[in-house]
């Protein structure tokens, strides 16, 4: 195959893509805890660009800081209603929702774990076009 000289990068996504995805380790940890599948992904996604996961992403936060902020925030009680919510709105059974404290910190590692599993079958295509 020859190259084609007129690309000169190729760009990928990471997570999900090139590497597991970090959704994998939340779901892993939500079936440890006992809480319903995409719960704290959810709880995630809800605080939005001022989120410690986003804040964290951006370099704003460090992880020292991260950790507890992050679980208080997937701790959140209020949290329950939204998930509720969603069920309904997916039109899903409204499964019971154990209180429960996320660890901020091992679920952070969870998803990490995750995402450095390599894909090989888009690591082998990313060696194939690097060559």
């Amino acid at each position: 195959m020859l190259a084609n000289p007129h690309i000169k990068a190729v760009f990928f996504d990471v997570g999900g893509v090139c590497v597991k995805s970090p959704l994998d380790g939340v779901r892993k940890y939500e079936k440890k805890v006992g809480l319903p599948n995409n719960y704290l992904n959810l709880a995630i996604q809800s605080r939005g660009e001022q989120g410690a996961f986003q804040r964290l992403e951006r370099s704003e936060i460090t992880l020292s800081e991260f950790y507890p902020l992050f679980g208080r925030e997937c701790s959140d009680p209020n949290h329950v209603e939204r998930y509720k919510r969603y069920c309904v709105q997916k039109g899903l059974a409204v499964p019971h929702i154990p209180r429960v404290n996320v660890d901020g910190e091992a679920l952070f590692q969870t998803m990490m774990t995750e995402a450095s599993v390599l894909e090989t079958v888009m690591t082998d295509a990313i060696k194939k076009l690097r060559g």
